[in-house]
């Protein structure tokens, strides 16, 4: 095999994973976009508790400390960081009354936004349904 053959099956390799890699990405992600379609940014209050680099998971898919965060008595705001951008991921605010059955789970709680659940820390999740949050 001479060295050009094994160039051009070294390039058809990382072309296909490019390929199969992006497509996982892009499956994934859905989930993502839906709920930065539903629910564009809104103004932060400017008492808002704010903190960075927080890790959520939106349906299948871990957006691990990509995530800065701000909550005050209207919405949960998330906004993107590097990592979470390359996802399709846009700044978004949710409004805290369209979380449902929220719950604990190892490592903060779960939410449901309309057919997608959200887990994110409880400092802040844990705002969204008090009075439904399970033990």
């Amino acid at each position: 095999m001479s060295i050009g053959s094994i160039i051009a099956l070294g390039l058809l390799f990382l072309a296909v994973d490019f390929v199969v890699v992006g497509s996982i990405l892009y499956i994934c992600s859905q989930g993502v976009r839906t709920l930065c379609g539903k629910f564009p940014p809104m103004a932060r209050n400017a008492d808002s508790v704010t903190r960075r680099f927080q890790s959520f998971k939106v349906r299948s898919i871990s957006l691990g400390f990509s995530v800065h965060v701000a909550a005050d008595e209207r919405a949960l705001h998330l906004s993107p960081a590097r990592a979470a951008r390359w996802l399709g991921m846009s700044p978004m605010s949710i409004p805290w009354d369209a979380m449902t059955d929220a719950k604990a789970v190892l490592g903060g709680v779960r939410v449901k936004v309309g057919d997608t659940e959200i887990t994110g820390p409880a400092w802040c999740m844990g705002l969204a349904v008090p009075t439904h949050t399970q033990d």
